[in-house]
């Protein structure tokens, strides 16, 4: 088995549905695929990285979730705000 990744969440998804994959088959932030499934993304575009590279994209999506978050809650604040 393998880990599919991708620089975003929409980007992830729309890749594994050219896969086949089902949405409820996510693992979070990623999808786990078997070898040949493995070999179908690579033809399709796909990039092998590192493990290490792998982690340095989760902790990518990890601080984009964070910001996102963040700046949502801002704007929560700001409408409390003007209540």
């Amino acid at each position: 088995m393998s880990h599919m990744m991708a620089d975003s969440e929409a980007e992830l998804d729309e890749f594994a549905a050219r896969l086949g994959l089902q949405p409820a088959w996510r693992q979070g932030d990623h999808y786990d695929v078997s070898q040949s499934k493995r070999a179908q993304a690579i033809k399709l575009g796909a990039s092998e990285v590192t493990a290490r590279t792998l982690v340095k994209m989760r902790l990518k999506l990890r601080e984009g979730c964070h910001a996102e978050a963040l700046r949502r809650k801002g704007k929560s604040d700001e409408r409390m705000d003007k209540m």
